[in-house]
């Protein structure tokens, strides 16, 4: 069982893999096979896209929900 300390040891390696992944730029990322939000393995069609289904619709659920300011949505 996961505790603080690893869930945030977790999100630590999933947030600098993030980052390494947009430094490197299109096509060049470490973990094609997983999820960059929740770390879940990806389906090989949800690879291209990075995101599972169950974050991909969370994303969009915030995104509606509260959209950035100056977007038409809002």
């Amino acid at each position: 069982m996961a505790d603080d300390a690893d869930r945030a040891q977790e999100m630590i390696e999933r947030t600098l893999e993030e980052a390494i992944r947009v430094a490197r730029g299109p096509g060049r990322s470490l973990r094609g096979t997983h999820c960059q939000d929740c770390g879940d393995a990806l389906a090989p069609h949800r690879r291209p896209y990075g995101r599972c289904i169950e974050c991909q619709e969370r994303a969009e659920h915030r995104a509606t929900r509260y959209p950035r300011a100056g977007d038409p949505r809002g």
